[in-house]
C-alpha cells in the first residue's frame, strides 16, 4: 500500500507561514525592507532553516527539493524578497562547469 504523500501536511504549514512572512515584509518601509524568509549570507533560500521554522522534522527538508509544489510557492516568495530560489546552488555550479569547460 502506498504511503499517502507528505506534499499536503506540509503546504497546511507552509501557506499560512509564507503569507504572514510576505505580509510583514510589504508592511516594512520600501526603504529599509529586508528579506525576512531564511536564507543564507550569500542571499540564497536556506531550506534547512525554512524546515525547522515550519515545525518540520530536518529529514523533511528533502521535499522543497522533491516537490515542485513546494518548490514554487517557496521560490515566488523568495524572488518577491530578492532571494535566490531553491535549488539556485545547483544552477549556479552548473554554469561555473559549462563556463570552465569552454
Amino acid at each position: 500500500m502506498a504511503r499517502p504523500s507528505i506534499v499536503p501536511e506540509i503546504l497546511e504549514k507552509l501557506e499560512p507561514w509564507l503569507e504572514a512572512r510576505m505580509a510583514e515584509f510589504q508592511s516594512q518601509s520600501e526603504i529599509r525592507r529586508e528579506p525576512n524568509l531564511p536564507s543564507t549570507v550569500e542571499g540564497k533560500i536556506n531550506v534547512r532553516e525554512l524546515t525547522l521554522a515550519l515545525g518540520l522534522k530536518r529529514s523533511q527538508e528533502q521535499h522543497f527539493f522533491n516537490h515542485n509544489e513546494l518548490r514554487t510557492l517557496v521560490n515566488a516568495a523568495a524572488q518577491a524578497q530578492g532571494l535566490a530560489p531553491i535549488g539556485s546552488r545547483g544552477l549556479l555550479s552548473d554554469c561555473h562547469f559549462i563556463f570552465q569547460t569552454v
